[in-house]
């Protein structure tokens, strides 16, 4: 979906609710900001800029069964691992999902992450709630949890008018 976006008109990208981070990676060149409330998510893109490709292409190949937790990885790759070890998953896992199992087992979605690494190493990331974030010019990807049903999210509690007048009121687009 990132493509049907308008590219940025401004330098800077802001993410307020970050969680893969889609439309900053597209546009990985600017100066870029991260701020997620859920702790977990700022903690792998934090393990992720600290990465090298041979960190993640070295991680462990998940099969059907197995435990994350059995490989004795440091915090940072064992979030990570749980994060990707389903499809869209909006918490760690300790375990593969049947379909990530017959997808080889992730080992193309790593290949892709450890590609995009270099991109990510400049970010500002910033575990905190979107209402901490100045108000200045740039572009603001601003996409919450759902509003119906996302109560899978750890930190989905979210006023939605007070989102949309503070989205309304940000500077630049």
């Amino acid at each position: 979906m990132v493509d049907c976006y308008p590219p940025p008109k401004y330098g800077t990208v802001i993410e307020p609710f970050c969680g893969s981070a889609r439309y900053a990676l597209k546009y990985w060149d600017r100066e870029v900001v991260l701020v997620d409330k859920y702790e977990v998510v700022i903690k792998v893109w934090r393990w992720l800029q600290s990465c090298s490709v041979q960190d993640i292409l070295g991680l462990p190949e998940l099969r059907k069964g197995q435990l994350i937790s059995d490989y004795g990885l440091c915090e940072g790759a064992t979030l990570f691992m749980g994060m990707i070890a389903g499809v869209a998953c909006t918490s760690p896992r300790n375990k593969i999902s049947a379909f990530a199992s017959e997808q080889n087992g992730r080992k193309n979605k790593l290949k892709r992450i450890a590609d995009n690494l270099p991109k990510i190493k400049h970010w500002t990331l910033i575990h905190d709630s979107y209402e901490c974030l100045e108000n200045r010019e740039a572009t603001w990807f601003i996409d919450p949890p759902y509003q119906f049903g996302g109560s899978a999210y750890v930190e989905s509690v979210v006023d939605y008018a007070v989102l949309a007048e503070w989205s309304k009121n940000r500077g630049g687009r």
